[in-house]
């Protein structure tokens, strides 16, 4: 009779980790009938009424939100294996991150009612390229400036990406019109705008077709290619 018992109240060992099962939904309805005893005394004590019904309707509700919290957990990839005593408060666990996140969504609305917006937390589409952190000798930036587009774009191919190579090969060989280039400029990374500016304008000098930053951009390239 007592193994019953335990059985019914604990979903399983207390340290150790398994996956749902039956017995953490029994172990649900006891803690539901553990607040309903919690709930009782507080209002027979303070002399208030208790209704029976309430009996009935909390193991629900705990069942309920621990099951909600099992779906919100498989959507969210994650792990399906919990020790005993986190089986047991997890309908309290889910209750309690609901409440939160609720609460926050309920904050947010209220500020954005009154015009102010909370910051977006998600990444940018467009991959943010870093620069290394290398200073770049006056003498390489010299001799970038004397040299022509087709002399640099020489030295720098032997370093290149397949990848990009590739990309911009197909760029020529599609004939692309300027406006389609423009568009397209905006989805290719600092360094291959500048060699497809270099291959559009093969007798003109780097810093007559490139800006600053690109200009920067090309001596990073082109120092990486050496060192």
């Amino acid at each position: 009779m007592l193994e019953k018992i335990l059985t019914f109240v604990t979903p399983g060992p207390i340290t150790e980790n398994f996956r749902f099962n039956v017995r953490v939904l029994y172990s649900w309805i006891s803690l539901g009938l553990v607040i309903d005893v919690i709930v009782a005394i507080i209002a027979l004590s303070s002399g208030s009424s208790f209704d029976v019904q309430v009996l009935i309707a909390v193991p629900i509700v705990v069942c309920i939100f621990g099951l909600v919290g099992l779906g919100l957990d498989s959507l969210r990839g994650r792990n399906d294996k919990h020790p005993g005593w986190y089986w047991w408060l997890f309908p309290i666990i889910t209750y309690l991150v609901m409440g939160f996140w609720l609460c926050f969504a309920i904050f947010g609305m209220s500020l954005a009612m009154v015009g102010i917006r909370l910051p977006k937390f998600q990444q940018s589409h467009k991959p943010r390229y870093k620069k290394p952190n290398q200073k770049i000798p006056n003498k390489i930036k010299e001799e970038i400036e004397k040299k022509t587009s087709e002399e640099l774009l020489k030295e720098y191919e032997k370093k290149l990406i397949h990848q990009q190579e590739e990309q911009l090969k197909r760029l020529e060989r599609e004939q692309i019109k300027e406006e389609e280039k423009k568009e397209i400029r905006e989805f290719l990374s600092i360094r291959e705008q500048i060699l497809l500016k270099l291959r559009e304008n093969p007798g003109a000098r780097p810093k007559d077709i490139l800006t600053e930053e690109e200009m920067e951009e090309l001596a990073t390239m082109l120092f990486e290619s050496i060192f």
